[in-house]
């Protein structure tokens, strides 16, 4: 059984303690909110029930978050996350070896 987060939490605050990365600063706190729960694997149901929301509120804010983003689906989602992430674990000045630019030959 799914247990709500404290009704303490506000959207903001749990925002604020996740790592940001460029995707999240593009999202309202809630939107941020959100979007963790999908990548957590939660069905929009469960974030709902989580987040102490209608499944309604959670599929139209989930909508948002995709046209923010530039996305469709939730595997689309993922891919911008994690390649997010490893952005952010890259030097600055970094720069893709020529062989990993070519794709497909």
């Amino acid at each position: 059984m799914a247990k709500s987060i404290p009704s303490d939490a506000s959207c903001s605050s749990v925002a604020e303690t996740e790592h940001t990365y460029a995707y999240q600063r593009q999202l309202s706190p809630c939107e941020a909110q959100v979007c963790h729960w999908l990548l957590a694997g939660k069905s929009l149901p469960e974030v709902a029930i989580i987040l102490g929301k209608g499944t309604a509120t959670v599929k139209e804010q989930t909508l948002s978050i995709y046209r923010k983003l530039g996305v469709a689906s939730r595997p689309q989602l993922f891919a911008k996350y994690i390649s997010d992430m490893e952005k952010s674990l890259l030097p600055v000045n970094y720069r893709v070896p020529k062989a990993e630019q070519r794709v497909g030959g």
